[in-house]
């Protein structure tokens, strides 16, 4: 069984549960829209730190709404309502007045729905969280209504006269209590088998829990790439911190040792596919656990917590070792470019002749100690000076200077404008 196995649900798609989120599917418009903070982003999938959330343009000026409008009835069971992370802002900038969730009767009329649980409609006093530990959405259960839209409605707003809103979502289904964060990934049903992290599956509300185990995704090498990759391992650990950092912990030891065990920090591992190892001396692979392990650190410093002596050993022993071998795998892979330039493809063996960008984005983010200023500064403009007239960045640039807009080899392009996996990093 491979190191770690990881099962990226819960995380897209705006649901907590991984019930779809009708709202996706509805038309957003908003009572006014700040220029950059459109109501289009309240109904987007992702939590947002950075301006990806609703803001009013008519400030001290109530009400303000939000409202989703479907083109036929829907029934809805559950509404939920979050605000952006604001991590740095003081608490009555953070805290909304007085907020309701209203739906659309078949007379016309807006009626506020009646909640079965403790949320009362309208809430007072809602914070804004500063992280992922202190989000506190605002979940109402009812008992079944059809309607052709919904709205969260401002009776009042935070301290600076504005209202905001990163999300809202709406469930048909009656789910069961929602989770913290933090479960997300680590509620199993049944449990793992000793030593896994995760198994291959999916969440839903059926059953009785929220874990279905491989009912839909395969485990024989065809699923997607066929592999379980390390590159994602400092997001795994973020989610986990929270809820277990000795778990986070143990995760990157495990990927370590698995690395050490096989003289090997390869691009991918499954042992059931035909194929059971991608390229070998993988720069993600080596460079972005250790990202996470920077992040396990300064939460632990944050919170005023330690690890167990004999994990914070084998912690600091790992991640000696991979600091070292990320440095050797970062400087193997490095090539001479047009111009004297040099550039970086994602492996060490020539398995990857090019340069790209995610890969490069992540070498840097993971171990920018392998790096000097000035290989960074001319990396980066290498894979701009090959940005296409209509503004297109590359998927990858070869040493010639010459972009690849398309995933997949040359001849045979699966795209005209970039990879949603690689451009986006420029």
């Amino acid at each position: 069984m491979p190191f770690v196995m990881i099962a990226l649900v819960g995380l897209l798609a705006g649901c907590a549960w991984c019930a779809p989120n009708l709202c996706l599917a509805g038309k957003l418009t908003a009572s006014s829209e700040m220029p950059g903070y459109p109501v289009r982003w309240c109904a987007d999938g992702l939590r947002s730190r950075d301006r990806s959330y609703w803001n009013d343009n008519t400030r001290a000026a109530f009400p303000d709404w939000v409202q989703v409008t479907w083109d036929r009835p829907q029934t809805i069971r559950v509404v939920r309502a979050c605000l952006p992370f604001m991590p740095w802002h003081p608490e009555p900038v953070r805290r909304i007045g007085e907020v309701a969730v209203e739906y659309l009767d078949g007379d016309g009329t807006w009626q506020r729905i009646r909640p079965s649980n403790a949320t009362p409609n309208p809430a007072t006093d809602w914070l804004a969280p500063r992280g992922s530990d202190d989000d506190r959405p605002l979940v109402w259960r009812c008992e079944p209504i059809t309607t052709t839209a919904l709205r969260i409605v401002f009776l009042r707003g935070q301290a600076d006269g504005w209202s905001l809103l990163d999300e809202i979502e709406a469930y048909e289904m009656d789910l069961p209590a929602e989770p913290p964060l933090r479960a997300t990934l680590l509620t199993a049903r049944p449990e793992p088998p000793p030593g896994a992290i995760f198994r291959i599956g999916r969440f839903d509300g059926a059953g009785g829990g929220l874990w279905q185990p491989e009912r839909t995704l395969r485990d024989d090498g065809e699923y997607q790439n066929g592999g379980y990759w390390a590159t994602p391992l400092a997001w795994l650990m973020t989610t986990l911190l929270p809820a277990d950092p000795a778990l986070a912990a143990r995760t990157f030891c495990d990927a370590v040792d698995d690395f050490r065990s096989h003289d090997d920090v390869n691009e991918w591992v499954n042992e059931q596919a035909a194929r059971p190892v991608g390229v070998r001396n993988y720069n993600a692979s080596a460079t972005m656990p250790l990202e996470g392990v920077r992040r396990l650190r300064a939460w632990l410093a944050e919170h005023g917590q330690t690890l167990p002596a004999d994990l914070a050993k084998r912690l600091d022993d790992d991640e000696t070792w991979l600091k070292a071998a990320a440095r050797r795998i970062v400087r193997g892979s490095s090539r001479e470019g047009k111009g004297g330039v040099r550039i970086f493809t994602p492996d060490a063996t020539g398995g990857y002749g090019a340069f790209w960008v995610r890969d490069w984005s992540y070498s840097v983010e993971g171990c920018p100690e392998a790096f000097t200023r000035e290989e960074v500064r001319n990396g980066y403009l290498f894979l701009a000076a090959a940005q296409r007239a209509d503004g297109d960045m590359p998927d990858r640039v070869r040493p010639d200077g010459v972009g690849v807009f398309s995933p997949g080899g040359e001849q045979n392009p699966l795209s005209q404008h970039g990879s949603v996996d690689q451009s986006p990093f420029m």
